[in-house]
């Protein structure tokens, strides 16, 4: 989920991965594992805010709240 949101919102704005890699000194690999939220960079959290007007940390939270919902409706599936 927080990827797409990233990728649908770079997409509509016609920025590349490569773009925020040159700005960001990073290599393009690295964004996209900052997009995937594998890896975490406190520039690219801000480069976020600031380009997309999206916090990476409520993304982030939206995340783990889907995963925990995820696992209490498979526990109950599980528990029958």
């Amino acid at each position: 989920m927080m990827s797409l949101t990233i990728k649908k919102t770079l997409l509509d704005k016609g920025i590349r991965q490569i773009d925020i890699a040159h700005e960001l000194c990073v290599t393009r690999s690295a964004v996209s594992q900052f997009i995937a939220g594998k890896e975490r960079s406190k520039r690219f959290d801000d480069w976020v805010m600031r380009n997309l007007g999206i916090s990476m940390d409520h993304l982030r939270q939206q995340s783990l709240e889907n995963v925990e919902s995820s696992i209490e409706v498979e526990a109950g599936v599980g528990g029958k």
